[in-house]
C-alpha cells in the first residue's frame, strides 16, 4: 500500500467518525447527561475547525501538487487548528463577579 492511498483511507475514515459528532455538537443535539461538554456548540464548531486542517494538509500532498499549493494549504491548515484550539479551551465570556457559572 501506498502513502497516498494509506492517506485518503485515514481521511475518509475520521471523516465518517468526526464530522457527524462535531456537527451535531455544533447544532447543540448532545444527550441531556452531557453537560461536561458545555458549551456544546462552541466545541462543536471548535471541532469542525480542527477537522478542517486535516484536509487543508493532507489533500495538496496526496494529489502530488506544487510546493506552493502545499504550503498554502499547510497556512490555512494551522489557522484552522488555532481558531479550533482557542473554541475549545476558551469557555467564552468569563461571568460577571458574584455570578455563578
Amino acid at each position: 500500500m501506498n502513502t497516498a492511498t494509506v492517506l485518503w483511507t485515514l481521511l475518509a475514515i475520521l471523516s465518517l467518525v468526526w464530522v457527524p459528532a462535531a456537527v451535531l455538537m455544533a447544532a447543540g443535539r448532545v444527550p441531556r447527561g452531557w453537560g461536561w461538554l458545555e458549551p456544546v456548540r462552541r466545541r462543536g464548531i471548535g471541532l469542525l475547525l480542527l477537522y478542517g486542517n486535516i484536509p487543508l494538509n493532507t489533500i495538496p500532498r496526496a494529489l502530488h501538487t506544487s510546493e506552493a499549493v502545499v504550503l498554502l494549504g499547510i497556512a490555512a491548515g494551522c489557522l484552522c487548528a488555532l481558531g479550533g484550539i482557542f473554541l475549545l479551551i476558551y469557555p467564552g465570556p468569563l461571568p460577571a463577579p458574584g455570578e455563578r457559572r
